[in-house]
């Protein structure tokens, strides 16, 4: 068990789980009741600039695998960067965004969608 020392700068006594600490002193206690403990983690969850495709890569495979039917052709592609950037790519992950990716293309393709391009 991890403990930090708390100082108690007001002018009656604290108490932290199941210490005392008395006006001036300063005391060690558990880190998981620490004042200050949640702190960092509290601010990396209110960070905006989540990526969510960056977290569907934090899952197994199979989680993934699943998740790619709801995800647009550029989102796929997204994904498909994420991961081969990633220090250890996984080629059941690249193998089934490739799959997607050809899948929505040939759907694409038999609904006759020709917005890519023909002049």
């Amino acid at each position: 068990m991890k403990f930090l020392p708390y100082s108690n700068d007001t002018d009656t006594v604290v108490y932290i789980g199941n210490v005392t600490i008395p006006p001036g002193q300063t005391r060690e206690v558990e880190a998981t009741l620490h004042p200050d403990f949640l702190a960092p983690a509290a601010e990396q969850q209110e960070a905006p600039d989540a990526d969510p495709l960056a977290e569907l890569l934090d899952h197994k495979v199979a989680d993934v695998q699943a998740a790619l039917a709801g995800l647009s052709v550029a989102e796929l592609e997204r994904l498909g960067e994420l991961e081969q950037a990633a220090p250890q790519p996984r080629k059941g992950v690249l193998g089934a965004i490739a799959e997607a990716i050809l899948a929505a293309g040939s759907k694409t393709a038999e609904n006759g969608d020709n917005s890519e391009g023909q002049a």
